[in-house]
């Protein structure tokens, strides 16, 4: 009796391993587009930043299959100090969801100190199908 539960056990844990591959295997094909609505130069996109705003906010949209996940970071960030401690948190980060339609839009935070520099955020389907965005602050 233990040998064929170990048996069954190993037949499951084997075929457990043959999904969780199959299903990585789609995630890379899975098509992923990120965009702005700016003008673009160079392989950056250009953005004027709103005079006179301590802050401001500015979108990235997307394009990939309906209802799927989409998860953000940066490489640059930004730094708040919310009762004597800074907080540093990435310029966009947590995940998004496509519409039906496969398309979608996320917030970036802008401040000041970003005036004239370049900067990059990172839209992910699964840690091998990622897709970057550059932008310049003017």
């Amino acid at each position: 009796m233990i040998k064929i539960i170990v048996l069954l056990l190993m037949i499951g844990c084997v075929g457990g391993e043959d999904r969780l591959y199959s299903q990585e295997q789609v995630e890379e094909d899975i098509p992923l587009i990120l965009k702005m609505n700016y003008p673009m130069e160079d392989g950056y996109y250009k953005i004027d930043y709103p005079n006179n705003r301590p802050h401001s906010y500015i979108s990235v949209e997307y394009q990939t299959e309906g209802m799927r996940r989409i998860y953000w970071t940066s490489i640059d960030s930004f730094t708040i100090v919310h009762m004597g401690y800074p907080i540093t948190e990435p310029i966009i980060n947590y995940s998004t969801y496509s519409r039906d339609d496969g398309s979608g839009k996320q917030m970036i935070y802008l401040y000041q100190d970003f005036i004239n520099d370049t900067l990059m955020i990172r839209g992910c389907i699964s840690e091998s199908n990622c897709k970057e965005l550059k932008f310049i602050i003017y």
